[in-house]
């Protein structure tokens, strides 16, 4: 028998994002729920991340079968020691959570799809602390 993706629902979907950034990557200290920006969190919290949800739009495709598309806002944060490059940690930062996005884009069978679909970074604005936002739209179905 095939397996179905994407019955998942908005918690088990954040909460199975949130599990690929911490424990998922190796050295990730902090990861949240529902906040913009890192006020209030310390080099010891460093890297982190928020997972928030930005938009949800449903469509009814059946008579009982609704299609959610989500759009998810991964907010990270790192910081780079004296001599480091901010540059360099914030972007290997991102692309260790785009790679564990696309590794598993059904997010352990909760959702049909998880695509990135925008990043966009303060370019290191803030030194010694760069943040980073990567968008990730994931669709799912539910019943009415």
């Amino acid at each position: 028998m095939a397996t179905y993706y994407g019955k998942g629902t908005k918690v088990t979907i954040m909460t199975n994002v949130a599990a690929l950034i911490k424990p998922g990557i190796v050295g990730v200290n902090f990861v949240d729920f529902q906040r913009d920006y890192d006020t209030g969190i310390g080099p010891e919290k460093m890297p982190g991340a928020f997972v928030n949800d930005i938009d949800e739009a449903k469509t009814l495709i059946l008579k009982n079968v609704v299609k959610n598309t989500l759009q998810l806002g991964i907010v990270c944060w790192t910081r780079a020691e004296e001599g480091e490059s901010l540059w360099s940690k914030l972007n290997t930062f991102v692309q260790a959570i785009i790679g564990k996005v696309r590794a598993d884009p059904s997010l352990s069978n909760q959702v049909y799809s998880a695509t990135v679909t925008r990043i966009g970074t303060d370019s290191g604005s803030r030194h010694p602390v760069g943040i980073a936002v990567i968008v990730v739209q994931v669709v799912y179905f539910s019943l009415v």
